[in-house]
């Protein structure tokens, strides 16, 4: 597996060190602390300008669009980990059938987006979640137990989707991944999968059941690779080679962000 590292610099990690000392230790509102790092992450959303197959207007809405997600909804992504996905949809032309599937949602702030790109491009967009936070489990030594955490009602999921997004191309799924997400439980054909769920049992599960559907020439992002047991997980050949996939390209996109380039020898017709 060949890995490359796009990981945080070190003008990051001082912006990061200073933003904590100085800004967020005297702001108690998560949502107005995710304004103020806009300021510093909103310029990461230059990919969007990359993308060549849309109209020059069509990629300034979606940037407006997703400033004011941005703005109004709570979430944990940054806008150059959105961007990258976004790039990476965008490669080329939808075909029949293809959705794209999140899994692990919170408030919907990221479906809102993938949804106005999904309807933009032609895909459906396929959400998993509990809504109950993240699944109960004992963490590896050293490790940050998430378990409860990240929980929303579906309803605010909705409301969020339908005020900002595109409602009508999103179609949800809720229950544990183990359940939901089963192999031959995914009735699309996967284009992209973005995973963030906090845990390595849940991205496990995800994978087993997204492998069986992938097209393919796939992407397949997770958003928790700064957990060292979810990195460990998909760094590791024997992972891909369970899922009868091929080991894929993994890029490090930052911190928390690693895309997977996967090519089953299943192209979807």
């Amino acid at each position: 597996m060949r890995i490359e590292d796009k990981s945080r610099s070190f003008l990051e990690r001082v912006v990061h060190r200073l933003y904590g000392r100085l800004i967020a230790a005297h702001i108690q509102d998560p949502l107005v602390k995710q304004r103020v790092k806009m300021l510093w992450y909103a310029p990461g959303y230059w990919p969007l300008f990359l993308l060549w197959s849309l109209p020059f207007r069509t990629r300034l809405i979606l940037l407006g669009r997703f400033l004011r997600i941005d703005w109004c909804v709570l979430h944990g992504h940054t806008p150059f980990q959105c961007a990258a996905v976004c790039r990476a949809l965008a490669q080329r032309p939808v075909l029949p059938g293809e959705a794209m599937v999140e899994a692990g949602c919170w408030q919907g702030g990221s479906s809102a987006k993938w949804s106005i790109l999904c309807k933009t491009l032609g895909y459906t967009l396929a959400v998993y979640d509990s809504f109950e936070g993240v699944e109960g489990s004992r963490p590896p030594e050293g490790e940050y137990d998430y378990s409860g955490e990240y929980a929303a009602d579906e309803r605010v999921f909705w409301t969020n989707v339908k005020r900002y997004g595109e409602a009508e191309v999103c179609r949800t799924y809720r229950g544990w991944f183990s359940d939901t997400m089963a192999p031959g439980k995914i009735p699309y054909k996967v284009r992209a999968a973005y995973i963030d769920c906090d845990t390595a049992k849940g991205t496990k599960e995800a994978l087993a059941g997204l492998a069986p559907v992938l097209t393919g020439c796939a992407f397949v992002f997770s958003q928790d690779c700064h957990i060292p047991s979810v990195l460990r997980l998909l760094v590791d050949p024997a992972t891909w080679r369970d899922l009868g996939v091929a080991a894929p390209i993994m890029t490090r996109m930052d911190r928390r962000l690693v895309r997977f380039e996967v090519e089953t020898g299943r192209q979807h017709v």
